[in-house]
């Protein structure tokens, strides 16, 4: 049985996050700040038929959705062979370990293909060239929750992201990925809200979070919401909401704030691009050039009235990792092979 160092979630809405765990996020005041883009395979029920699935045009093609195992995440590439996600979306996918081979992480194209990836480089592990690790060496932190993986099948993808250091306080940012949260109204946020307040009343804690959903790991205070909520809308909350795995949402004109104290100081910010389980290894990027600046990495996964949600979603600054020599020299190697394959 392979070694998951992934945070499983336990029902899928309350959660503990530890110092390594999915991108779980805030949506926005009281509105839904993100939008659906597009979809693999069958466009889902709640979107409308006039959204078009834009994900196989610039500058969204060059995202993807990773896959291993039982869990997903998003990913970018950043050169026609290279995708850039977290660790704790890819783990050890493609490695040998000590005992054993780990399987390659799925990656799936805007062109609704298949292809297959290995992790090349990666924050937590020392890779060796054969591909083999050790995994009893592990170097913690949630700086270090970045990987680079490589395509292994013969694929070179037509569109990828170069990156650009970021400031302290960064505005006009975007960032899209494959939440599991779907895109919700008003309705949605009065019902959700409406229930918690029910969760709150039969003993739930709020931890200091006024209007939201936020952390709880007592499992029979949950099943309070999730029926109140059931009851209020006739719909499972986990199946017909928390279950949207395979749509691309976007949320764009948002911004860094600060420098996140659990973070050393020049690796990672707090952000405001709203995000949710399965966005974890999304990037964020310029709206002007569409650069990369940052890797979503960790938060808070509630649903907040503020008028602007300020919790932690946090992001590794991309240039403190990818500027490496190392990673520079696969990705012009991969540029210049892929060039070569097509003449």
């Amino acid at each position: 049985m392979r070694e998951n160092i992934m945070i499983k979630t336990l029902l899928s809405f309350f959660v503990l996050i530890a110092s390594l765990g999915n991108a779980y996020g805030g949506i926005n005041g009281s509105a839904d700040p993100r939008v659906v883009i597009g979809w693999l395979g069958d466009r889902p029920d709640y979107v409308p038929p006039s959204t078009k699935n834009v994900w196989d045009t610039s500058p969204y093609r060059s995202i993807v959705k990773v896959a291993l195992d039982d869990h997903y995440g998003t990913g970018e590439f950043i050169s026609p062979k290279h995708v850039l996600t977290n660790v704790h979306v890819a783990e050890y996918c493609g490695l040998k370990g000590n005992e054993q081979e780990y399987d390659e992480c799925e990656i799936y194209t805007s062109d609704d293909d298949l292809h297959w990836a290995r992790v090349a480089f990666s924050g937590m592990y020392k890779i060796q060239s054969d591909g083999t690790v050790d995994e009893d060496v592990i170097y913690d932190g949630r700086d270090k929750d970045w990987a680079v993986l490589e395509i292994t099948d013969d694929y070179c993808h037509p569109e990828y992201r170069g990156f650009q250091e970021a400031g302290t306080i960064e505005h006009n940012l975007w960032r899209a990925g494959f939440g599991s949260l779907r895109v919700l109204d008003k309705d949605d946020l009065d019902a959700m809200r409406e229930a918690y307040l029910i969760y709150l009343d039969a003993g739930g804690e709020d931890n200091d979070v006024v209007g939201g959903m936020t952390i709880n790991t007592d499992l029979d205070k949950y099943d309070v919401f999730r029926e109140a909520f059931e009851g209020l809308t006739g719909k499972d909350f986990d199946i017909d909401y928390d279950s949207d795995v395979n749509t691309l949402k976007l949320v764009t004109g948002c911004r860094f704030r600060d420098i996140d104290d659990d973070v050393p100081y020049q690796a990672g910010l707090n952000h405001s691009c709203s995000s949710w389980a399965g966005d974890s290894g999304s990037t964020i990027k310029l709206m002007s050039s569409n650069e990369v600046v940052g890797l979503n990495t960790s938060g808070y996964r509630n649903v907040t009235s503020y008028q602007e949600y300020t919790g932690s979603d946090t992001a590794l600054r991309a240039h403190m990792f990818l500027r490496r020599p190392e990673i520079q020299a696969a990705i012009e190697k991969a540029k210049q092979e892929c060039s070569m394959a097509k003449k």
